[in-house]
């Protein structure tokens, strides 16, 4: 899977990120479209980032070899969907091969949350459920990251 052409654009109230994705296994080429409202614009920009994530569980359920973009794209975020893809491949026979992904990255570091309210509503809405204790959580990164450590 090849993705190109990434651009951005306003029609009347709605703002468009677009890119060209072409398919290595089989004669097609798409342009996947996300969209919001106008007044939200600013909240988005065209990033190959966002498209490499919609359209990384297409490749691998059409069993491409390969995603590969022009842009580069952060080394967490691409090492992060390999292994989802990994997981997902795992439980799901029917997927296929779990593609590459070939791009340039940009290098790897830690990155603080914006805000702990997002660690929260994961520890409470995916984490509690599965029976992950919150000191598990809280030992990975600096203690200002973590909710409970306050």
């Amino acid at each position: 899977m090849i993705i190109r052409n990434i651009r951005a654009h306003q029609e009347g109230d709605t703002y468009r990120m677009l890119a060209d994705v072409a398919y290595e296994t089989r004669p097609v080429t798409e342009t996947l479209v996300m969209s919001v409202p106008a007044a939200h614009a600013g909240w988005f920009h065209p990033s190959p980032h966002a498209f490499l994530a919609a359209s990384s569980m297409a490749a691998l359920w059409h069993g491409e070899p390969r995603i590969a973009l022009d842009d580069t794209v952060d080394a967490q975020l691409g090492e992060r969907l390999g292994l989802a893809m990994r997981y997902l491949r795992h439980g799901h026979r029917s997927a296929g091969p779990v593609p590459q992904i070939e791009a340039p990255r940009t290098p790897a570091g830690w990155r603080t949350p914006p805000e702990s309210r997002m660690a929260v509503a994961v520890w409470v809405g995916v984490l509690q459920p599965a029976g992950v204790r919150g000191a598990s959580i809280c030992g990975t990164g600096p203690a200002d990251w973590c909710p409970w450590r306050r």
